[in-house]
């Protein structure tokens, strides 16, 4: 059922997507795609608990995908989950080659027939993501059609089946899309394809954050450069009445766990202080298990088994310059998440209508 999380910008997470191995057991499966998966937690927890092997494509290849009817039923009906926020699926990512479309149809139904809950989806597969809202013209109509079976289980009269007039909006209000931006790569790749994508809220999780990154110059095809923050150098149309398409909310994390890698703090400042130019929400959700020497020490809680530097190359009177950031590993629950002296914790504005 939909759980409640540790995942600081969300209210619960919900996995209606799951996978049948050989055997007919209910497991959770993914295919590693870039630097920002090698230390999957996911993969993580299903080899804790027994629920799947290692997130790679042979492993995919001999799963069968379905939605947990259970947990479809739970999103469906459950009071407790209106007016809250749902990150759906993050044991997996839900774009990926092995979903149909017909199953995606069937998850953006029940979307659809929860307008009181915000969804938030977040892919690395952008692309694909792109791909299917385009894919026959009316993808509307066939989500719309996907949900009646859920409309009789539940015994919904859903109306605006009948009534035209009475359809929602499309894209749906309360589906925030976005993509995982790790690096300056992944960024490049996956940002454009967002961008592109019809969407009430787009947004960034910039987690694990393994690099320097600029959303104010984002390169689309080594030709074009995009500001991702205002919507600026366009070479993309306006979508769904909207002046122009841009980024509405960016998250930024390190990262945690066995082999964690550290974020230099100067990654972190720079998207911030870019939001802040630009007006964008902001949300700093961690530190991860590294944190600033001088921070760790300030806060007296140096540890005893030694820190790490993290090279970082800046202008300096014209010549490139390697600058040594010193980090310590204290844990994620000792970096906390302050940045600068505060928390950063800013929602994006919901738009009355797309």
């Amino acid at each position: 059922m939909s759980n409640r999380t540790g995942i600081e910008w969300t209210d619960a997470t919900s996995n209606p997507l799951r996978y049948r191995n050989p055997a007919g057991k209910a497991v959770w499966g993914c295919v590693k795609v870039s630097s920002g998966c090698t230390h999957c937690y996911a993969e993580g927890m299903a080899k804790r608990f027994g629920r799947g092997e290692p997130f790679t494509a042979v492993t995919m290849g001999k799963l069968i995908p379905y939605l947990d009817e259970k947990e479809v039923r739970h999103l469906l009906t459950s009071k407790t989950l209106t007016g809250k926020r749902v990150f759906l699926n993050d044991m997996t990512d839900m774009f990926g080659e092995w979903v149909s479309d017909e199953l995606l149809d069937q998850m953006f139904a029940v979307m659809a027939l929860r307008p009181d809950v915000t969804f938030q989806v977040l892919t690395k597969r952008a692309e694909r993501m792109r791909r299917y809202f385009a894919a026959y013209g009316n993808r509307e109509g066939l989500v719309f059609r996907a949900a009646l079976p859920f409309c009789n289980q539940i015994g919904k009269d859903w109306d605006y089946h009948i009534r035209k007039d009475r359809r929602p909006d499309w894209p749906l209000p309360n589906v925030w899309l976005g993509v995982s931006v790790e690096d300056q790569k992944a960024a490049d790749s996956r940002i454009p394809e967002l961008l592109k994508t019809p969407a009430a809220v787009r947004f960034l999780s910039c987690e694990p954050l393994l690099g320097s990154v600029t959303l104010r110059e984002i390169q689309h095809n080594g030709e074009v450069e995009i500001d991702a923050l205002t919507g600026d150098h366009g070479v993309i149309r306006p979508l769904q009445g909207r002046s122009v398409n841009r980024i509405d909310w960016v998250i930024v994390g390190g990262e945690s766990g066995a082999g964690a890698r550290p974020m230099h703090p100067d990654w972190a400042r720079s998207i911030r202080d870019q939001c802040q130019e630009a007006g964008v929400a902001f949300y700093f959700k961690q530190w991860g298990h590294w944190l600033d020497f001088e921070e760790a020490r300030r806060r007296k809680i140096l540890t005893k088994s030694g820190g790490c530097f993290i090279s970082e190359w800046h202008f300096v009177n014209g010549l490139l310059r390697a600058g040594h950031q010193n980090m310590e590993p204290v844990g994620k629950a000792k970096a906390g998440r302050l940045l600068d002296g505060r928390e950063w914790s800013e929602f994006p504005a919901v738009p009355a209508s797309v």
